[in-house]
């Protein structure tokens, strides 16, 4: 009998996209990476054409904002040539040019598209959905608009993408028990979900690095302390970092939830306290209106972490900062990870999100009765 054979062939590759012009990267988070004609750290995104023609921007659209198509008109810029690269700055300053959009990019995620709208047709040329980033790592296609992404370590706005065989960024690490009020010693276990990762560790407030310790084995403490950890892995960016207050036996644990107020717990590397050179404490530069990256924390009463995040954080106040209690406020800020504190901070307000907040001393009343501004 006559047998037909059927031969299938598995091969992976990347197929070349159909739309001639594509998103090919972007910069959620830019810090330090790139600067636009102004000299500012502007988020970017670069669009590519695939196409061997050079291709007329009439009726062209960036958007951040699905339901609202047409938010930023490029047609003006006029024409992208053929295998050329137009860069538009996403920072709200039409001010500044037809090449800074009327919106920001989330370094949390979101979605961006290029639109062609012809009178009542509306076509999504293409689209991108995203999810969060890193600062100063952008996202996009390689080869050049191809349909495989992948993060760049080496951003290259404007011109061809190079690759750095990157799989993603490392999930953070898990810890065993958060941060919290606790009764006696407590043992604290980091593990990864990839196999193979090393997981760096720090327990006196400073980023985790390559050289930070290594850890392997758990970590106990009998007093307050404060651990942050940051998981390396081959072929990954380093995850973000993940940090925790471990209250030990601290007084306020002898009282009722109802008789304690929430605790905010601020720490960072110590270098930036307290030296000469670049401590917002030291004696030397209370003048000086200094942002510095930190870990901020809320506990609630109840011990629950319900605010984690790095932050930047600043002296607040004027002559009162003299005094051997400082007030600080606290700044959220994309490029620290989140814009907001997204959390209910005074139970009399509606609102849900905050910019920032502060840490008070109590002003000229410190040392006193602490509570004049609360009477008032």
């Amino acid at each position: 009998m006559k047998k037909t054979l059927l031969f299938l062939t598995f091969a992976s590759f990347t197929l070349l996209l159909n739309a001639q012009l594509v998103i090919n990267e972007f910069m959620a988070s830019n810090n330090s990476a790139f600067q636009d004609e102004y000299g500012e750290n502007d988020d970017w995104i670069e669009i590519y054409n695939t196409s061997n023609t050079a291709i007329s921007l009439n009726d062209y659209y960036l958007t951040d904002n699905y339901n609202i198509p047409t938010k930023f008109d490029i047609s003006d810029i006029g024409t992208i040539n053929a295998h050329a690269f137009l860069l538009i700055f996403a920072d709200e300053n039409g001010e500044q040019g037809n090449r800074h959009a009327n919106f920001k990019l989330d370094r949390d995620g979101e979605r961006i598209a290029i639109v062609k709208v012809i009178g009542n047709d509306t076509s999504f040329v293409d689209s991108l959905t995203f999810g969060p980033q890193l600062t100063d790592i952008s996202y996009g296609r390689f080869p050049d608009g191809y349909t495989h992404f992948e993060f760049f370590a080496h951003p290259t706005p404007g011109v061809s993408n190079i690759s750095d065989n990157l799989l993603g960024i490392a999930p953070p690490a898990e810890f065993s028990i958060p941060g919290s009020f606790y009764s006696g010693a407590q043992s604290v276990e980091l593990s990864s979900e990839l196999a193979g990762a090393d997981i760096r560790y720090t327990l006196d407030g400073s980023e985790p690095n390559e050289s930070s310790a290594l850890y392997t084995a758990p970590l106990s403490g009998n007093t307050t302390f404060i651990l942050k950890a940051k998981v390396f892995a081959d072929n990954y960016l380093p995850s973000e970092s993940k940090g925790y207050t471990y209250f030990i036996d601290e007084h306020f644990i002898a009282f009722d939830e109802t008789d304690r107020l929430p605790v905010v717990s601020v720490f960072c590397d110590p270098y930036y306290l307290w030296s000469a050179e670049a401590g917002i404490l030291h004696s030397n530069n209370l003048q000086y209106d200094w942002e510095i990256a930190a870990m901020v924390e809320m506990y609630e009463p109840d011990g629950n972490n319900v605010i984690n995040q790095l932050a930047g954080i600043t002296l607040f106040g004027h002559s009162t900062r003299v005094l051997a209690q400082k007030s600080f406020a606290a700044i959220a800020r994309s490029e620290y990870g989140t814009n907001t504190f997204d959390y209910k901070l005074f139970d009399t307000r509606p609102h849900e999100q905050y910019k920032s907040f502060v840490m008070r001393n109590s002003g000229n009343d410190w040392s006193l009765t602490y509570f004049r501004d609360d009477l008032c």
